[in-house]
């Protein structure tokens, strides 16, 4: 490391000095001398900026003394996830208000078959390298495995696309979507990076960014056109311009990634399979999860109409708005359990865990009222006349919505915790609940069935995850 020459010129002067005034001293007084010379040294010297190629994961230029507040990061994160969220929220209103609920159905149902695949293949990576408190993986990693596993994803799904002969449009919805999660997938493992950071206003603005985007180009193209497969394009073309216009540019000031890393694949293999031995299991839970979620609308599909699966899709996304409240809240406060996890801290784990259910079932609460006293106008306002059929379903759904976001506060808990292959078996469980109760209630009640189904999962649901972490916080 290089000094200034006064630098230099002055610490050799010291060091003669010394070696004269000592003269035959021991040896073990001159070593003590020269270490604190050497020490007095280190003073001067400006510290060295790490190159691209230099850097890694580890090597983060943020003073711990400089991290954000938890209650901006979760204000940045909230903004973020929710301005997001209302872009979405009215992309699928501007596709009910100017075409059909075949169109909605069409829309939701792509986003039913696209969504499970994805998360499996995402292995939950971002939730592991965000609560990765002790920097052990590289980012390149994480990188080169998303990019595997996104293009695997895609494949898959353009391959089951092509059973669909005898609905062309559904088809070519579920490749443009698959393409469209495709840029999202690479975008989040960024995120991930970030969110470790705690760089939580950056993933806000990128998310608020594709949003706007997405909702801008979705509204002109389908006003223009009514094609719902047209209006799918502008999703993917937002993802896409985003990733490489904001969140790649990001993550290449962090000095962790280039162009050239970008597109190598270079897995170090005892890193791969310390990763998949955690990754496989998230993502496998995470997997059957979202086939839980989506199953209503599966057997909607099967036992009533793709108009049903529309009026559901519509319900749903109302209430959706307060689950990526929860996302947003939990994603930020997620780096600051595990570390709370990792050191140990059992009575902050606690609190911080405590507020985040509280707020869940707060959060639920409300939008039970809202939905009790003025979901079926609400309905009908926002959407189109005949939605207000959904009012009964979206009152249960909100209901629902309590025992649910209380339990993905509890899921985060558990990868704060390190609790990742109880994930799976515990999926699996739920999803028998959902297929058994949705089987018997949807083929006889239709949306109302499917709502009720989504109450008695989220019931069950909540009850195991919360059961789990508080076993494993006892012995934290």
């Amino acid at each position: 490391m290089r000094v200034r020459g006064h630098d230099e010129q002055s610490s050799v002067d010291l060091l003669g000095r010394l070696g004269h005034d000592l003269g035959e001293s021991r040896v073990s007084r001159s070593n003590s001398v020269k270490a604190e010379v050497a020490d007095a040294l280190s003073a001067h010297r400006k510290p060295d900026k790490p190159t691209p190629s230099e850097s890694s994961y580890d090597d983060r230029p943020i003073a711990q003394e400089a991290r954000p507040s938890l209650r901006r990061n979760v204000l940045w994160s909230f903004f973020g996830t929710m301005l997001n969220a209302l872009c979405n929220w009215l992309s699928l209103f501007v596709v009910a208000r100017l075409g059909t609920p075949q169109d909605v159905g069409t829309f939701a149902l792509a986003g039913a078959v696209c969504t499970p695949i994805f998360i499996f293949f995402n292995l939950q990576l971002r939730g592991l390298q965000a609560t990765d408190a002790t920097g052990k993986f590289r980012f390149s990693t994480f990188w080169s495995i998303r990019l595997l596993t996104t293009l695997g994803a895609f494949a898959l799904l353009a391959a089951y696309s092509m059973l669909f002969e005898d609905e062309p449009v559904l088809r070519a919805v579920i490749v443009v979507t698959a393409l469209a999660k495709s840029f999202q997938a690479m975008s989040d493992i960024i995120h991930g990076f970030l969110q470790n950071s705690e760089e939580i206003e950056w993933i806000a603005r990128s998310m608020a960014m594709r949003g706007v985007v997405s909702l801008a180009l979705l509204s002109a193209l389908f006003a223009l056109t009514r094609n719902i497969v047209i209006a799918t394009v502008a999703m993917a073309a937002a993802a896409l311009v985003v990733l490489l216009l904001v969140d790649f540019r990001r993550v290449r000031r962090w000095g962790v990634l280039s162009f050239r890393e970008a597109v190598q694949v270079k897995v170090p293999r005892a890193e791969l399979r310390s990763i998949l031995a955690s990754a496989l299991p998230l993502g496998a839970a995470l997997m059957v999860s979202s086939i839980t979620i989506h199953l209503p609308t599966y057997l909607l599909e099967a036992f009533a109409s793709r108009a049903d699966v529309g009026y559901f899709a519509a319900a749903s996304q109302l209430v959706a708005a307060g689950s990526l409240a929860i996302g947003a809240v939990a994603q930020a406060a997620s780096p600051r359990l595990a570390k709370y996890a990792a050191g140990r801290c059992t009575r902050q784990f606690r609190m911080l865990l405590l507020k985040m259910i509280l707020f869940a079932f707060a959060l639920g609460l409300s939008g039970t009222l809202i939905a009790v006293f003025g979901g079926e106008a609400l309905l009908a306002a926002l959407f189109a006349s005949g939605y207000e059929e959904a009012w009964g379903a979206l009152v249960i759904l909100s209901i629902a919505a309590a025992f649910n976001f209380a339990s993905s506060i509890s899921g985060y808990a558990m990868t704060a915790l390190g609790l990742h292959a109880v994930q799976f078996p515990m999926a699996i469980l739920v999803l028998v609940l959902a297929l058994f109760s949705g089987r018997m209630l949807v083929p006889e009640a239709g949306l109302l069935g499917a709502a009720i189904s989504v109450l008695i999962v989220g019931i069950g649901s909540f009850s195991v995850s919360v059961a789990v972490v508080v076993r494993r916080v006892r012995v934290l």
